[in-house]
């Protein structure tokens, strides 16, 4: 029992550390980030020429 609730203590530590990380990066990078990535999503990778 102890062991499952250390299993899922560690997996919600783990989301929490996810999302503040996630809110951060978008707080300092925002619009930026956001066009770089639409930009990237929009052309063909060169790997594949």
């Amino acid at each position: 029992m102890l062991t499952l609730l250390h299993l899922l203590s560690a997996v919600a530590l783990l989301v929490w550390g996810t999302h503040i990380v996630r809110t951060g990066v978008m707080r300092v990078f925002g619009a930026r980030l956001r066009t770089v990535l639409s930009r990237s999503v929009e052309k063909k990778p060169l790997a594949f020429c």
